[in-house]
């Protein structure tokens, strides 16, 4: 596992858009953090790092936003609304994992803290 220390927004962006010229095709990155640490700030430098111009948003209610370049892809998952693996599958993440699309799967400390209550 690798892991990122930032002290910043920019920095972020910039400790991201790095690690994204080291992955290959068709890597997942998942991400486990509360609200406001960051994961769509890291997506957005990932993003850039792979020479796709898109303006970033964290899919919480779209559940997936895609960002398409020349010569890559990039799906962003927020996993905060999805209970079960019919619930996963119905979103198409496995579809997904057979491309060579960089895979983002982002899940919040609340929403697991939710479910270990249950």
């Amino acid at each position: 596992m690798i892991e990122f220390v930032s002290t910043s927004y920019e920095d972020t962006l910039k400790k991201a858009e790095s690690f994204a010229k080291t992955c290959e095709k068709g890597t997942v990155i998942g991400f486990l953090g509360g609200l406001g640490m960051g994961k769509t700030a890291f997506t957005s430098g990932f993003v850039k790092g792979l020479g796709i111009n898109a303006d970033v948003s964290s899919p919480t209610f779209a559940i997936c936003n895609e960002y398409i370049g020349d010569n890559d892809k990039v799906y962003h998952f927020d996993m905060y609304r999805i209970d079960s693996w019919d619930d996963l599958y119905s979103t198409g993440f496995f579809d997904y994992l057979e491309t060579d699309a960089y895979i983002i799967a982002a899940v919040s400390y609340t929403h697991l803290r939710a479910h270990e209550t249950l």
